[in-house]
């Protein structure tokens, strides 16, 4: 694979999909939007935070609808692999929690300062506790006290250590790249490892994101940018003040701009 669809991403201007009509709580607003992602057939989830809500929106509507609402403050939003299940991590309430879309809410994890929140393909989801400066993993399921896999060692800004860490993406080996948010670096945590190396140092880094092609991305929000640190190119968003990233299934990236209540939508000439 070339980089040629990034050709596209800089020039595009994207579209919106969900979201842009102002701060509110109507079904077509969002109040400081956190994190998204996205399914199968391009339906976008939105944690609407200050709404204390997940937002739906189908490909193509102009306003969404509420696909969960018992929530307090809910950032990351991760797929399950079961139809139309997501697990969110309801910050506010200290747990993560399961939404369908029949309007079921399940907790599955309590007692936990939840900021980031990723699964593997195996059934075990990796939570990032801002608090205990640590990752841990559990089978899904369980409630023990998990098993330990970055960070753990108090915090600062050694390699074995985390400060505040927020949203993390895992990759197909099982590595994880931490948004280490008191350190302001982004840290790879291959599997197994009892340290992690540093692969991005910046002070306003955005959201962080894995193509279907393994690429790692991370968005600069000062300087208004996408970049791919795999194959180390970039393309601006002017405009976008990107706090989430994600990928669907055909390649297209999706942009969570916080500042605009707006996620944005950038097409891969995969498919044009």
């Amino acid at each position: 694979m070339d980089d040629s669809y990034l050709i596209f991403f800089m020039e595009n201007k994207g579209e919106i999909v969900a979201g842009g009509n102002g701060w509110g709580n109507e079904l077509n607003q969002l109040a400081r939007p956190l994190c998204l992602c996205v399914n199968n057939d391009e339906t976008v989830y939105v944690s609407d935070h200050l709404n204390n809500r997940i937002m739906e929106w189908r490909n193509g509507s102009t306003s969404g609808r509420i696909f969960a609402n018992d929530l307090q403050g809910p950032l990351q939003i991760v797929i399950e692999k079961q139809p139309d299940c997501f697990l969110v991590c309801d910050y506010f309430n200290r747990r993560i929690v399961r939404c369908s879309s029949q309007g079921n809410t399940e907790t599955i994890l309590s007692d936990v300062n939840c900021t980031g929140l990723a699964l593997d393909d195996k059934g075990y989801m990796y939570v990032a506790d801002q608090y205990k400066h640590e990752v841990r993993k559990w089978k899904i399921g369980e409630h023990d006290e998990g098993i330990l896999v970055a960070g753990g060692n108090g915090n600062g800004d050694r390699l074995d250590q985390l400060f505040c860490p927020r949203n993390l993406v895992i990759d197909r080996n099982e590595s994880l790249y931490i948004f280490d948010c008191g350190n302001q670096r982004i840290v790879k945590w291959d599997k197994n490892a009892r340290q992690g190396h540093p692969i991005v140092t910046l002070w306003d880094i955005g959201g962080i994101a894995i193509d279907r092609f393994g690429d790692f991305y991370f968005s600069d929000r000062y300087e208004q940018k996408i970049i791919n640190r795999t194959k180390n190119t970039q393309f601006n968003i002017t405009g976008i003040a990107s706090r989430d990233l994600c990928f669907d299934r055909y390649n297209h990236l999706y942009v969570l701009d916080y500042d605009n209540q707006r996620v944005v939508k950038f097409h891969s000439t995969e498919n044009l």
